[in-house]
């Protein structure tokens, strides 16, 4: 369950389930051991803002020509905002397994209005996980949430590093601004010397009787 989207949230995705596809291997065995994994996050937040759909399948494929690398990588997505707004358009089954995943972690037994076989079966894996798994668990909340913050810290840097940037562009901007105008200003001032001298210099012609203006 995530509740906000972050800058990492995608390859937080991709880590996490690689770790759980790592973590079927013991010593002695080969690849031909390795199952599917199959990932799901339920969001509470809309991470696809250009999509409609609240379900989104991710698999290891070539778009391009069609051709799938293995059927043992998905990930799936489910934006509970956008589940809210079309709930009465989703497919029983498909519903069914929303509730499961939004609120099975808080049931002791599957509701009768949404038991079924899968989801009898999903709550006794659900229950049997909670069980074996709770000091594991704190343990790998523990490192995720590490991960998170060298993470938030690491991209705070950067904003910091590019605010720098920007501020030291912005000075040599300014500075170059600044030198723009002496220079327009002192070549104002240059101009009007010379319009001057020219102007004395006309003045004494004039006085000598000789006319600058004659052809």
């Amino acid at each position: 369950m995530q509740t906000r989207s972050e800058a990492a949230l995608r390859l937080r995705m991709l880590y996490t389930w690689a770790d759980l596809f790592d973590r079927q291997l013991v010593a002695g065995e080969d690849y031909q051991e390795l199952r599917p994994v199959l990932s799901i996050w339920l969001l509470d937040t809309n991470l696809f803002s250009a999509s409609s759909a609240f379900h989104h399948r991710f698999r290891a494929c070539d778009p391009d020509q069609g051709v799938e690398l293995t059927q043992h990588m998905e990930i799936h997505t489910l934006e509970l905002p956008k589940w809210r707004r079309h709930q009465g358009e989703t497919a029983i089954d498909l519903a069914r397994w929303m509730s499961f995943f939004a609120e099975g972690e808080t049931w002791t037994e599957v509701p009768g209005t949404l038991s079924s076989p899968p989801l009898e079966e999903a709550m006794q894996v659900l229950q049997q996980f909670q069980a074996n798994a709770q000091w594991s668990s704190l343990y790998r909340m523990r490192l995720d949430g590490l991960r998170r913050k060298r993470t938030l810290e690491r991209a705070m840097e950067r904003e910091r590093e590019r605010a720098e940037a920007e501020h030291e562009r912005a000075e040599r901007a300014e500075a170059d601004r600044k030198r723009a105008d002496e220079d327009r200003e002192r070549a104002e001032a240059e101009r009007t010397l010379a319009l001057d001298a020219a102007e004395r210099m006309r003045a004494r012609l004039i006085a000598l009787g000789i006319d600058p203006d004659a052809p």
